[in-house]
């Protein structure tokens, strides 16, 4: 039996045209999902702008990799049946959320600290 990891790099190894699609969709918008966010909370939260900033952007990121997290919760659930498809959905997701935060978060801190 394979890691979860493993199956997940493998599904997204087979689906890499959709995941440069993915990519380039995401350099276009880049606006959207870094900017939208820090506008409303810079105005009505300063205090939390620090985490709420990377936490909407991680979410709003995260968005584009629901596809191939469902598709690897289908692959996952027929090998290992342990959690239902929206389960393991939900748990690619937070991971992903999860780092993507922690990538925005650092990259946020190290702007506020060169400015």
């Amino acid at each position: 039996m394979d890691n979860i990891f493993t199956i997940y790099f493998k599904t997204i190894k087979k689906d890499i045209f959709l995941l440069m699609a993915i990519f380039v969709i995401y350099i276009l918008t880049a606006g959207i999902w870094l900017g939208f966010p820090l506008y409303p909370f810079e105005e009505t939260f300063p205090i939390a702008t620090s985490i709420l900033f990377p936490l909407v952007s991680a979410l709003l990121f995260s968005l584009g990799f629901v596809f191939t997290n469902k598709k690897v919760a289908k692959l996952i659930h027929q090998t290992k049946s342990q959690r239902s498809v929206f389960q393991w959905t939900l748990y690619f997701q937070l991971c992903v959320v999860g780092i993507l935060f922690l990538l925005i978060l650092v990259g946020f801190m190290i702007l506020l600290y060169l400015s």
